[in-house]
């Protein structure tokens, strides 16, 4: 006897349900600090537990401020001096203090477990952080350096120089 199943699900229920055989490894672009990109590293080492994966996305934050001329005392304090001053626009901030407080609840044992499925998330929010502080201006930059006209200078009798 054969049985053959027809299921109706939303995209958003099969990645909710669903676990990627062969995991892809992301990795940071060359504009993130070697230091960031070391924890980042650790952090996808072990990634299969939740708690020690929040715990290590909250150091790469924690580097990143550092990285832009925070202390790194109190991370809280310097995301916020970080939004004030304009490094982090506010959604990009509100994401950076939810990866706080998911560090935050992996790293103490009398908070709730952090789970398996709220891995990608954080992974996915750790890479929007990214993009805006590392990414988005170096390709800006970049696009920049190809878009504008090389410029020709010409000498004051209208010569132009020799090379």
């Amino acid at each position: 006897m054969t049985f053959n199943w027809i299921v109706k699900i939303t995209p958003a229920q099969f990645l909710d349900d669903s676990t990627l055989l062969w995991p892809i490894k992301r990795v940071l672009p060359s504009s993130v600090p070697a230091n960031v990109r070391k924890i980042y590293d650790t952090a996808l080492d072990v990634r299969a537990e939740p708690n020690s994966f929040a715990v290590q996305i909250r150091r790469a934050l924690e580097a990143i401020c550092i990285d832009r001329g925070e202390p790194g005392k109190n991370l809280r304090d310097d995301l916020e001096e970080l939004s004030k001053a304009g490094v982090f626009p506010p959604i990009v901030a509100e994401i950076a203090h939810e990866l706080r407080d998911i560090g935050n609840t992996g790293a103490h044992a009398k908070a709730q477990d952090v789970e398996d499925k709220q891995t990608q998330a954080i992974d996915d929010f750790f890479h929007l952080v990214v993009n805006y502080v590392y990414e988005a201006p170096a390709r800006l930059e970049a696009h920049r350096r190809l878009l504008r006209p090389k410029t020709k200078f010409v000498l004051l009798d209208g010569s132009l120089p020799v090379n």
